[in-house]
């Protein structure tokens, strides 16, 4: 009865949250290929490298407050995006002059892009050990494309 809707209930939220988890994955993913397309510095794929982090930032972003809620629970959620907010913006004002000083150091942006895509790719990675309340670290074999019902 009461019980099994209980049951179902978390599952479903469960794997909601694992859904959300794994979109936010994909969404940095792209920005991973458009931020490696930028380091080949090749003229031809400047455009299509924009489209990818853009498209990638703009998934993730719009992810931060659900995934912070979701994760540490409404009491802390005002604390933890406010943190969030502030390291974003020294972070997004520390890179735009430290782009600046490589390229006056190199006379090129390579550098800076290439350690941009080495911290994002280092960022996604850490996506991979996210661990929601109360959900075990799951295992890579969870992580195995399902098939569906034929």
């Amino acid at each position: 009865g009461e019980e099994v809707q209980v049951a179902e209930e978390r599952e479903n939220q469960a794997q909601r949250e694992e859904q959300e988890v794994e979109e936010g994955a994909a969404d940095a993913g792209g920005r991973e290929v458009g931020a490696g397309l930028l380091v080949s510095m090749n003229v031809a794929l400047v455009w299509p490298s924009i489209i990818l982090l853009g498209l990638g930032w703009g998934g993730l972003y719009t992810m931060i407050q659900l995934s912070a809620i979701n994760c540490f629970g409404t009491s802390s959620a005002g604390k933890i995006l406010g943190m969030i907010t502030v390291l974003d913006a020294f972070g997004g004002g520390l890179g735009i002059w430290l782009t600046g000083v490589f390229f006056e150091l190199t006379g090129g942006y390579q550098l800076a892009f290439a350690i941009f895509t080495a911290l994002l790719l280092i960022a996604f990675g850490c996506i991979r050990f996210i661990q929601l309340p109360g959900r075990e670290l799951r295992q890579e074999e969870e992580y195995a494309p399902q098939r569906a019902p034929v």
